[in-house]
């Protein structure tokens, strides 16, 4: 029932947004295929900085096992932190590889 109430909230705010901007007079010129594109590929980005994030801290935590006498969990890693954080590396990388790419 929460994915429900979750989902509903995030199309009743995608289509209020959609009436907003038809309502202003913008209408974009190439349609919506590209920005959905955009969008998969910042989000693809932001998938491969996750997993590279994991894999770095596992790999951190295991040598820091290994060196010292210190025990650090690996359940470190399993904070929303991490997912947020690599959202937005994937997000400022992909912007600035686009851009970078129409130059």
């Amino acid at each position: 029932m929460q994915s429900l109430i979750l989902i509903s909230i995030v199309v009743v705010s995608t289509l209020a947004a959609l009436v907003a901007t038809v309502r202003s007079g913008f209408v974009p010129r190439d349609g919506w295929r590209p920005a959905l594109w955009t969008a998969l590929g910042l989000i693809g980005a932001s998938a491969v900085f996750f997993v590279l994030n994991l894999t770095i801290g596992v790999a951190a935590i295991l040598l820091v096992r290994s060196v010292t006498p210190l025990f650090v969990s690996i359940y470190v890693l399993n904070d929303v932190t991490l997912v947020g954080l690599s959202l937005l590396q994937g997000l400022v990388f992909g912007v600035w590889y686009r851009d970078s790419m129409q130059d």
